[in-house]
């Protein structure tokens, strides 16, 4: 896999994505993202950044050709910024994507996430993907989702998780919601 930047015209981000064959079709999984002004500069800074919007296709040029890419996972989402704050991101929303597997430890350690809006072709939340997220209180998990990877909510702030019972999943992992707030499924 080689790794792009892809600034979203007009939203102030820039994100990195590596690029996979998968089922004969390159696709894309979000690695991270940063500051981008309009100026086309990337700064290091991602303590400006409060919502991202998960793009459903990222694109690059290489060689004088345009290639264009499906966002199919999000890898890491790794909110620290150069001096190892995390406290500023607050919304994800990749809704309108079509991602089917969020990553080992994606969200990990992201203490500012409030919310996260998933699409209904994730299949996937790997191990630890939202670990250590003190203020993310409430999830929904999408009919889709077949997988579920141990201590995925360990020593998060969920309270509130909602699984839409008609997809197929049908176990909870070992420690998925450990020192984890949980009052209701």
């Amino acid at each position: 896999s080689k790794t792009y930047d892809y600034a979203v015209p007009g939203e102030g981000v820039q994100f990195r994505f590596s690029s996979y064959s998968e089922g004969g079709e390159t696709v894309a999984h979000i690695v991270g993202y940063t500051s981008w002004n309009e100026n086309g500069q990337g700064k290091e800074s991602k303590d400006e950044i409060e919502t991202l919007n998960i793009p459903e296709t990222v694109s690059t040029t290489i060689n004088n050709v345009d290639h264009e890419y499906l966002v199919t996972a999000l890898d890491r989402i790794d909110a620290a910024d150069e001096s190892g704050n995390a406290n500023s991101l607050k919304i994800v929303n990749a809704s309108s994507t079509r991602i089917d597997t969020i990553g080992d430890g994606c969200f990990m350690g992201d203490l500012g996430l409030e919310s996260v809006s998933l699409p209904s072709t994730l299949k996937t939340i790997e191990q630890s993907a939202f670990k250590d997220c003190p203020n993310l209180s409430t999830f929904s998990i999408p009919s889709s989702v077949t997988n579920l990877g141990t201590s995925c909510f360990e020593n998060s702030g969920v309270k509130n998780v909602s699984i839409d019972n008609s997809g197929g999943l049908t176990v909870l992992p070992d420690y998925a919601f450990k020192n984890s707030e949980l009052q209701s499924i």
